[in-house]
């Protein structure tokens, strides 16, 4: 009896399918083990981040990397690199038990601050995709290992006691110590390309990202004039006008301020960055978000006053001319209404208060009404009036990230400014000291008037006809309802104290956004 045997042609089918099976097999556990291992990264990195914040509420500043080397920039050192070792995990320890380490390399990851410690960036390389959020498409990666920078870092400038530097990163691959030059600037390390940190002193792959060292020499403040500020954007936009990264969104914005004042406005915001430490706002939030979202200044033309940080609270610079509601003369109709009782800041009815005179109008700031010196020694802030609102519409005064501020927001407020609670959420003129009476004398840690620069811009009556108390008094809305009223805050120019009760919806009286 003949035995049945397989052919050569089967068994080649059979190897090759089981070749296949186990190709598939090797890859999926490979796969499977390098997204254990970045997952591993990611966790790290958290970690990392999250103990770095948590050092800041103590020292306000960051930790210096262990051992770290210095890029300067003419004899001023710009940043500080190396790595998270053991002093720097010590600092952190309260949070990080064991210092991380890269699950493959076993060693630490790279860590660089700013010259004043107020930025870091940490970097970590992953085996996969993980690194796909990129500031450049990840087509740019030399292979499959893709480099990721977080941190608190711009990804914009740093500067130094005498230059502000365009860089995009705080991480460079080039040998260390290092001066920076026209050259070695090509060697900065971002999200998703191909230069790779050092982790020796050792240049590793360098010169790929093609931007210009641009450097405005000097230092910047609010007091800069506008040409100076002009000047600092011209080297900030050089140094990415040609660059790969123009292509990105953020940089795309950069490049897009052109005019007078966008390139006036950006050095406010992102280059003077206003709100550094205790008035802590990353420059990050500009290009994260339109800057009409973040800055009211911005976002109100009529404003020209930056926002006001108040301890924990961030206040918009000027009351709210935003939605076109109604002028202080205006009917809900639009129609021209009574305008009646407006003052000098004394007692005196001034005649010159007319319907449509341009001293009165929101867009006109209330000090061209007003610039003597009243029988209390007082003298009217260099402010914007303001649109008026009912409750009901009062909303519309704040767009996305603001707020208009509840009865319990501006007791916070008061208690800051007054040094402990003068209102107990009680009706009444309270918190003597803090209002429009002798606001002269005080100084904005310790006088709302001074602080916010609150005009006396009066109100619209109930009924809807007629304007009044322009000169006299300032109402402003909170967001707090109680029965059909809601609670508002009044300043009256004789008065150094804050009144607090509830009045009709249907008045009309002026909001100031609060940040979110």
């Amino acid at each position: 009896m003949r035995k049945k045997a397989f052919t050569l042609v089967e068994l080649i089918v059979v190897i090759t399918i089981l070749a296949i099976l186990w190709t598939i097999a090797f890859i999926s556990l490979q796969w499977y083990a390098a997204n254990a291992r970045d997952s591993r990264r990611i966790s790290d990195i958290w970690n990392i981040k999250k103990s770095l914040e948590l050092f800041t509420l103590q020292t306000e500043k960051y930790p210096l990397p262990d051992n770290g080397e210095t890029v300067t920039y003419s004899w001023e050192i710009v940043w500080t690199q190396w790595t998270l070792w053991d002093n720097v995990v010590k600092q952190l320890s309260r949070n990080i038990k064991k210092k991380p380490l890269d699950p493959i390399t076993n060693e630490e990851y790279i860590y660089s601050t700013t010259e004043n410690r107020w930025e870091y960036e940490v970097l970590a390389i992953y085996e996969w995709w993980i690194a796909n959020n990129t500031i450049l498409n990840q087509t740019h990666a030399a292979d499959t290992w893709y480099v990721k920078v977080d941190g608190t870092y711009n990804q914009l400038y740093t500067s130094t006691d005498s230059f502000i530097i365009p860089t995009p990163s705080l991480i460079t691959s080039e040998e260390l110590p290092l001066v920076l030059d026209g050259t070695n600037i090509k060697s900065q390390v971002v999200t998703g390309q191909l230069n790779r940190p050092s982790r020796t002193n050792t240049a590793v792959q360098t010169w790929w990202l093609d931007i210009v060292l641009s450097v405005y020499t000097g230092s910047l403040k609010k007091t800069s004039t506008d040409q100076e500020k002009i000047d600092a954007m011209a080297a900030i936009q050089s140094a990415y006008t040609w660059s790969i990264l123009s292509i990105v969104w953020s940089y795309q914005n950069l490049l897009s301020q052109t005019s007078t004042w966008e390139l006036v406005s950006f050095v406010d915001v992102v280059v003077l960055n206003n709100n550094t430490s205790w008035q802590n706002v990353s420059a990050s939030q500009w290009w994260n978000e339109s800057p009409s979202l973040d800055w009211w200044r911005v976002l109100d033309s009529n404003c020209d006053i930056d926002d006001i940080v108040i301890w924990t609270q961030t206040w918009a610079g000027c009351n709210s001319t935003l939605w076109d509601w109604f002028e202080w003369w205006k009917q809900d109709n639009g129609s021209d209404w009574t305008v009646w009782s407006c003052l000098d800041y004394s007692w005196n009815n001034n005649a010159t208060c007319t319907i449509d005179d341009v001293s009165m109008a929101s867009s006109t700031k209330a000090n061209t009404w007003f610039t003597g010196i009243n029988s209390n020694l007082d003298t009217e802030v260099d402010n914007i009036w303001w649109k008026l609102y009912t409750w009901t519409n009062s909303t519309s005064a704040c767009p996305i990230g603001r707020h208009v501020p509840s009865d319990g927001d501006w007791e916070i407020l008061e208690t800051t400014l007054n040094g402990s609670n003068c209102r107990n959420t009680s009706d009444g003129w309270k918190c003597d000291g803090l209002w429009w009476k002798l606001h002269n004398t005080k100084d904005a840690s310790n006088n709302i008037v001074q602080a916010l620069k609150v005009p006396l811009a009066g109100h619209r009556t109930a009924w809807g006809t007629l304007s009044t108390h322009r000169g006299l008094i300032g109402s402003l809305w909170t967001s707090t309802p109680t029965g059909g009223n809601a609670y508002y805050r009044r300043v009256h120019w004789n008065n150094s104290t804050i009144h607090r009760f509830s009045y009709s919806q249907t008045m009309a009286f002026s909001i100031r956004c609060l940040q979110d």
